[in-house]
């Protein structure tokens, strides 16, 4: 039987023969050239799929960032805002509060003189500023209890 058997493969064994473009494909060489190839074209798939997700997740980021940030300068504005009308608030009680600098005429600066309390000040000023006697010393220690036109004269006063 091992005849017979030996004598059917040896016939067929030209009809499975590979021959021509397949054969040489098939070398060695050809096959690890294709194979480089492959790998070639499949890293560079991946490649540009990657790049893909890179783009979108990169895009994300830059928004969800944005959104932070945005947030971030609206609420320091509002801090801002919220500690700039606190120190004027401040700033206003401070200055009512607070007597208004002393000024002086015809060299008084020059010498100490004693100053009466403001409580011991007359409380009425006269609403023109020529009825002052000359000479006059002047303690304000509220802007608010000045008349509109004595203030308006001791700017410019003080402005010259």
């Amino acid at each position: 039987m091992r005849p017979l058997l030996a004598f059917f493969a040896f016939l067929a064994a030209p009809a499975f023969a590979v021959t021509g473009p397949v054969a040489d494909g098939c070398t060695p060489e050809a096959l690890q050239q294709r194979y480089n190839e492959g790998y070639i074209q499949g890293v560079e798939d991946i490649q540009a799929q990657l790049a893909d997700a890179t783009a979108v997740m990169q895009s994300q980021v830059q928004a969800q960032l944005d959104a932070q940030l945005g947030h971030l300068h609206a609420r320091n504005e509002a801090d801002l805002a919220t500690s700039m009308r606190e120190a004027q608030e401040r700033a206003l009680r401070d200055a009512v509060n607070t007597p208004m600098p002393r000024i002086l005429t015809e060299g008084a600066a020059s010498t100490t003189l004693p100053m009466p309390a403001p409580a011991a000040q007359a409380p009425d000023l006269p609403e023109d500023p020529s009825q002052l006697a000359p000479g006059s010393r002047l303690v304000i220690d509220n802007a608010e209890r000045l008349p509109p036109a004595l203030y308006a004269e001791l700017m410019a006063y003080l402005k010259s």
